[in-house]
């Protein structure tokens, strides 16, 4: 009956916490306490921008720490069965308060106040950078942390960063490439290799029919010898995927 564990939904999470195949079935309920499998992953760490004694307090600053945890095997398959990463990515997440104090860890211990309210059917969030444009998937906002900072152990937001954090933005950006239209059409989608040789077989047929007009067709009947028609220049080239192929140049 610790307030604790009714915090966070024991003897059994909410319903709107938990997948669909554990909200039907007593043997199918997630217990938070009883189904976790530690260690903990923790993904983000905040200090609480709104607290008013900031310093003072004697536990320590209030912190929000973003973190998530693995669950028991029978509760981890019951769902994703199909999904990219199979079952490896069926974890609980949630956000707890603690209070950190300066001496942590070699002095002091944390002070637990909230685990928040942990659900396994977690979606994140979309992230955006500076500029209101969205993340890519999976991309680490340079802000948190990015490799040349983590090599020299400074904090990325550091302003000698700056143009790193620029550069990365760009390459993580979903915004569409500008380039001019001649480059577009030239990076833009293609016809295959053999649909292009079927293309220009059937152009030809049409030229060589197109060029033999009936007066031409009447005076090789009767014996008269036409005109030479000048040939077209034409190119074959050889292709692992199609073979030889025509094309005009």
């Amino acid at each position: 009956m610790h307030p604790d564990r009714k915090e966070v939904g024991d003897p059994a999470l909410p319903h709107s916490q938990v997948v669909q195949k554990m909200r039907f079935g007593k043997a199918n309920q997630f217990q938070f306490w009883r189904d976790l499998r530690p260690p903990f992953l923790i993904s983000d760490v905040r200090r609480d921008p709104e607290e008013p004694q900031a310093g003072l307090h004697p536990n320590g600053d209030l912190f929000h720490v973003t973190y998530a945890c693995g669950i028991d095997y029978v509760g981890e398959r019951l769902w994703n069965l199909k999904s990219e990463a199979g079952t490896f990515d069926n974890l609980i997440h949630g956000v707890a308060t603690v209070r950190i104090p300066d001496g942590y860890p070699q002095q002091r211990s944390i002070t637990m106040i909230s685990w928040g309210k942990p659900r396994l059917n977690f979606t994140p969030e979309e992230r955006f950078d500076e500029e209101g444009i969205p993340l890519e998937s999976g991309c680490v906002d340079p802000n948190d942390w990015m490799p040349i900072s983590d090599e020299l152990g400074l904090s990325p937001n550091l302003p000698r960063f700056a143009a790193c954090r620029e550069a990365t933005r760009k390459a993580n950006s979903r915004r569409p490439v500008e380039v001019a239209p001649v480059q577009a059409l030239l990076l833009g989608p293609h016809a295959s290799l053999p649909r292009l040789a079927k293309g220009m077989d059937q152009k030809d047929a049409e030229q060589r029919r197109a060029s033999l007009s009936p007066v031409k067709a009447g005076a090789a009947v009767v014996g008269t010898t036409p005109s030479p028609q000048r040939r077209k220049r034409q190119h074959r080239i050889f292709t692992a995927a199609a073979g030889f192929v025509r094309y005009a140049g």
